[in-house]
């Protein structure tokens, strides 16, 4: 075992999605509009196994305020 391994190149798989920013805005314009990424199940699953596992070693400290780990 060397050690190195990957993530098959389907957990890498995203769909953009764009969402428009406020209600009321003009939906005919494409600046009103914020792309977000939307993962498969299966990435997604992966992802909240390894949060769960490292949950201690990836807490935040206080003096942090933005992007908290709950």
């Amino acid at each position: 075992m060397n050690g190195h391994s990957f993530a098959p190149a389907s957990f890498m798989d995203v769909r953009i999605t764009p969402i428009l920013e406020k209600n009321g805005l003009r939906v005919t314009n494409s600046n009103n509009y914020r792309p977000i990424a939307i993962a498969t199940t299966s990435s997604k699953i992966v992802e909240h196994a390894i949060l769960a596992t490292f949950d201690k070693q990836l807490s935040t400290g206080f003096w942090q305020y933005g992007y908290k780990i709950e």
